[in-house]
């Protein structure tokens, strides 16, 4: 155990400064332990998340604390150490994590009305001007379409902090000479193709409502899952162009061309597009050939 310490503090620390933020390294923690066959290991993290809860709220806050270490990372662990891909651990973990996150929103959104609550104090004093106002209708914004968006983001966020966790295990495992074959890397994400049909739905569930069906249920139903479903696209475009650029090796200036055109130009969106559409394309197969066919050229030329 003496060579987790400093991970277990750094924890720790980070959980009662951040809350469920820091409980990431918590489950990254966990996962490694148990993927490495070593699961009682994983206990000193849960503990110390749950006395970090109780110390920053109370004993349901850090019973909360605690289950968002142990159920994520118990399950990317499990099923790293089975043997399954970086998918289905990110996926696996995620579906265990994402109920968490939703018994967690009433106290966001609790949050959220307190932050606009102090705007509007301030907006009363006149400290900020129209800039406070813009905030303020931003909080409205969110407060009104909670029930359509809330759910989606709490799948979101829970798909990304899996992926970030199976990210950092695999690094770990990598470095460590224990890493399974099998599982591969962030660059290897990719969902199954069945869950187009899922996506299928929701567009005819949120044209129904468009259309025909003028009700609240239908909408936050439609809006939450295609938040979701457009989150794990995004997540699959991502992965995509990682794996460009690691097989076709493209100068940094072109890397950090297009990095800055996604950010600032407004085109994550393009990722999407590629994450859905590698269902019938698949992209890294062409990325293989492309490559193939550099290094053909390559040894030609030479010759």
């Amino acid at each position: 155990m003496g060579r987790y310490f400093p991970a277990l503090l750094f924890t720790a620390c980070t959980l009662i400064v951040f809350g469920p933020v820091g409980a990431v390294f918590g489950a990254t923690a966990t996962a490694i332990v148990v993927a490495g066959g070593k699961p009682v290991l994983g206990l000193p993290f849960v503990a110390a998340a749950m006395v970090a809860g109780w110390l920053a709220a109370d004993a349901w806050y850090g019973l909360l604390l605690a289950l968002m270490v142990a159920a994520p990372g118990g399950c990317i662990g499990w099923l790293v150490r089975r043997g399954n891909n970086f998918s289905i651990a990110t996926f696996g973990g995620a579906l265990v994590l994402a109920p968490l996150n939703v018994a967690q929103l009433p106290l966001a959104r609790t949050a959220v009305m307190e932050s606009r609550g102090l705007l509007v104090e301030a907006a009363a004093k006149d400290e900020a001007g129209e800039r406070i106002d813009v905030m303020i209708a931003g909080f409205d914004w969110i407060l009104e379409h909670w029930n359509d968006l809330a759910y989606g983001a709490a799948f979101s966020s829970s798909l990304f902090v899996c992926c970030v966790t199976a990210t950092l295990v695999g690094a770990w495992l990598r470095r460590t000479g224990q890493l399974p074959p099998s599982l591969g890397s962030f660059r290897d994400f990719r969902p199954p193709e069945w869950l187009v049909w899922p996506l299928i739905a929701v567009a005819i569930g949120w044209f129904a409502y468009y259309w025909r069906w003028q009700d609240e249920w239908l909408r936050a139903v439609s809006l939450n899952a295609a938040l979701g479903l457009m989150n794990v696209y995004l997540l699959n475009g991502f992965a995509i162009a990682v794996y460009a650029a690691a097989v076709l090796r493209p100068h940094a200036v072109v890397i950090a061309m297009v990095a800055v055109g996604m950010v600032f130009l407004n085109m994550w969106p393009m990722l999407m597009g590629f994450g859905l559409f590698d269902t019938w394309i698949e992209f890294r197969k062409k990325l293989d050939a492309a490559a193939a066919r550099a290094a053909g050229t390559s040894d030609d030329a030479r010759h």
